[in-house]
């Protein structure tokens, strides 16, 4: 599993699984969970940003 190289989903090859899905520019943060042979995506957009926020 890796990251440093944006992509627009995570990407799954035969011998390594991106997941830097570009949070700084993108607002998404995606996980990857691996439980025994299983393995599942995580992903959240964080809120937009208000003008008068405290």
């Amino acid at each position: 599993m890796h990251g440093h190289t944006p992509v627009p989903r995570p990407e799954v090859l035969p011998n390594r699984i991106n997941v830097d899905t570009g949070a700084f520019a993108s607002s998404i943060l995606t996980a990857l969970v691996l439980e025994g042979r299983e393995r599942r995506f995580l992903s959240t957009e964080s809120a937009p940003e208000r003008e008068n926020a405290p």
